[in-house]
């Protein structure tokens, strides 16, 4: 799929793959979760600033958890509990993206 095309709502069955591409937007795409989804994997395409939420509904809300691999120029990753929220958890991961 190109970079930026139009994304439909999506679901999938235990074992399937998901792929989603998004343009260079501070947007994110939600995805349903799966019943009996217990963990999941996650494999990012990019140079800096891979962002993952966590949120009980289909949109931002204050209950989110949002994840950021390779932010502040692919240097610092970290764990929010909103979207742009302050880190509750951070760590130094140079080059973590390439």
């Amino acid at each position: 799929m190109p970079l930026g095309a139009p994304l439909k709502p999506l679901s999938f069955f235990h074992s399937e793959r998901v792929h989603i591409s998004t343009p260079n937007k501070y947007e994110f795409q939600y995805v349903q979760q799966p019943l009996r989804l217990t963990c999941f994997d996650v494999a990012v395409r990019t140079h800096n600033d891979a962002h993952v939420a966590l949120s009980p509904g289909p949109q931002d809300t204050a209950g989110m958890i949002e994840i950021v691999l390779g932010g502040h120029q692919n240097t610092r990753s970290w764990i929010s509990t909103s979207k742009m929220g302050e880190p509750v958890a951070s760590t130094h991961t140079a080059k973590i993206l390439s």
